[in-house]
């Protein structure tokens, strides 16, 4: 699920002839007379710093007075505030607290942070059910991130039936409204023909949509459509520009998978030496295939200098975080055989030795920087 959503909603007063310090000083004098649209400006004014010096404790303290008057804006923007930990201690109890009362009286945002703390069990006991409850009620008021969540919900039945045709339609009307996730979600979807018919030319379309809103999953994917020709035609170059947008913005998968066009030459010129430096970047990042690339490069002296004594240790590190990846099972079973290919070239010593490095005793050998690509 997606992270909470901090929204604080501004009033905007309109002035003619008067100031705006002459404006805040009408606003205090309403505030201290329990106006809880005056305190609500008052709130913000601090939490802005707009003509008041800035400060989270007053603008809570604002906040509070006017939510406790039952103003819905103050409710939400209090629970962020605790949710934050901004002007107090954070407390997810009183977050919750002040976004069920803002919900209960229609504030999208309410609702769907509230049904996001249900998910997670921040503030409440977790509840699957209750998180579909409100952020449903987000959803059908046309908030694109909780039709998005709501869409992931029916995806994986988490807390109510699965269907991944609610799931389509929840999840196309966050990608309608242009929200970068649910283009992915929905061109996902289409690729692998869940809840719709299977398009690949449907799929690459999102993917494009996520892809120039900068959303890297979808950038890598997109890279992916063009190098397998899947919904477009084949183009290495294309996928060569996409990855590189990814992997530049610190995408592992992406990464290892230009990686592989360096060292093949798909694309653009073969460089051994862009292909481990690529493989390094992303194999730290414990991808388990960059692992077995790095490895194997080390094996070959191919990009750096042949060392079989780190080439086994970064096979061995694909065996320490890939052991429960099901997906990898024949990538674990070829490292397998890579690791008993060396202990008959290594000494027992030198086994134990390459066993014993931990990432951060390879990432200080042959250091690389993705600015050297």
């Amino acid at each position: 699920m997606k992270k909470l959503v901090s929204m604080f909603v501004i009033i905007v007063f309109l002035s003619t002839s008067c100031s705006i310090s002459t404006q805040t000083q009408n606003i205090d004098e309403f505030a201290n007379e329990s106006d809880p649209i005056a305190q609500l400006a008052l709130a913000k004014a601090y939490y802005l710093g707009q003509d008041v010096s800035k400060s989270e404790q007053q603008a809570l303290k604002w906040y509070e007075k006017a939510a406790r008057q039952g103003n819905a804006v103050a409710q939400y923007n209090l629970a962020t505030l605790y949710k934050d930990g901004k002007g107090v201690e954070q407390s997810y109890l009183q977050a919750v607290n002040w976004y069920k009362k803002a919900a209960e009286q229609g504030v999208a945002y309410a609702q769907y942070n509230l049904g996001l703390m249900y998910y997670r069990g921040e503030g409440v006991f977790q509840s699957y059910s209750q998180a579909a409850k409100w952020t449903a009620m987000a959803a059908k008021q046309g908030l694109a991130e909780a039709e998005s969540n709501l869409g992931k919900m029916y995806f994986a039945g988490s807390g109510l039936s699965q269907s991944y045709v609610l799931a389509f339609f929840w999840t196309k009307k966050a990608a309608v409204q242009g929200l970068k996730t649910a283009q992915f979600d929905l061109a996902t979807m289409y690729y692998q023909g869940k809840g719709v018919k299977k398009s690949y030319v449907k799929a690459i379309e999102l993917y494009r949509d996520a892809a120039q809103q900068g959303l890297v999953e979808a950038q890598s994917a997109l890279g992916d459509m063009y190098y397998y020709g899947r919904g477009t035609s084949q183009s290495y170059i294309e996928a060569m520009k996409w990855y590189t947008k990814a992997a530049k913005a610190n995408s592992s998968r992406a990464q290892n998978n230009l990686g592989l066009m360096y060292l093949l030459g798909l694309g653009t010129p073969k460089s051994y030496r862009k292909a481990f430096i690529l493989f390094k970047i992303a194999a730290l990042q414990n991808n388990i295939q960059a692992q077995y690339n790095l490895g194997f490069l080390y094996q070959q002296g191919k990009g750096v200098m042949k060392n079989n004594i780190i080439a086994y240790a970064w096979y061995n590190q694909l065996l320490i975080h890939g052991v429960n990846h099901k997906t990898y099972e024949v990538l674990i079973t070829e490292t397998k055989n890579k690791l008993y290919q060396l202990e008959q070239l290594l000494t027992a010593k030198q086994v134990a030795e390459a066993q014993a490095l931990t990432l951060s005793d390879l990432n200080k050998l042959d250091q690389v920087r993705l600015s050297d690509i």
